[in-house]
């Protein structure tokens, strides 16, 4: 299902007049795109549902909140991934789940560096499950979700400058572990 921009726009007024069928078309769009990002930190599929789910419930229910700034979906992929933060922090448990090679179509490789994509992927996924979890969790927000310094530390609830000082750590620690492999 293809949307556009101006769809979504359409479709989030309507949520903001509490249209349970725009709700429902913007659920079933964003949720396969947020998803993979609660995974990423709660580990697990159910733990990662439910946590998408909180996240609709207060994205509807604080939509009025949303300014337009900004696309929507970053909007949202923020309230996701705190939730799972928040939801990670009450468990206070660790396991892990590999870093979903399937977002890469393995059905699409024709070349060779294609395959060493998936190489490289794979190898850096291990690299990240031999971290320290505040180290992992740091490295996913930087360089999957691509959150800067300022947003890790709300996120984490730690100070900027500990936030940039985590995230040069866990680089480091991530190059020991893939010299490691």
């Amino acid at each position: 299902m293809e949307v556009s921009t101006s769809e979504i726009a359409n479709l989030v007024e309507q949520c903001q007049q509490e249209n349970a069928q725009a709700q429902m078309k913007l659920y079933r769009f964003f949720a396969p795109r947020v998803f993979s990002s609660a995974l990423r930190i709660l580990k697990s599929e159910s733990e990662a549902e439910d946590a998408m789910q909180e996240a609709f419930l207060k994205a509807f229910t604080k939509i009025n909140s949303y300014s337009g700034e900004g696309p929507f979906e970053a909007w949202l992929r923020r309230i996701v991934i705190n939730e799972a933060i928040d939801a990670h922090r009450k468990r206070k448990v660790r396991r892990y789940v590999p870093f979903d090679v399937g977002e890469i179509e393995r059905s699409n490789l024709h070349t060779a560096s294609e395959v060493q994509k998936i190489m490289v992927f794979e190898k850096v996924d291990q690299a990240l499950a031999n971290l320290k979890e505040n180290y992992r969790m740091a490295l996913t927000l930087f360089l999957i979700e691509e959150y800067d310094y300022r947003e890790i530390s709300e996120c984490m609830e730690i100070s900027y400058a500990n936030s940039r000082t985590l995230i040069s750590r866990a680089k480091g620690e991530l190059r020991n572990e893939l010299a490691k492999l």
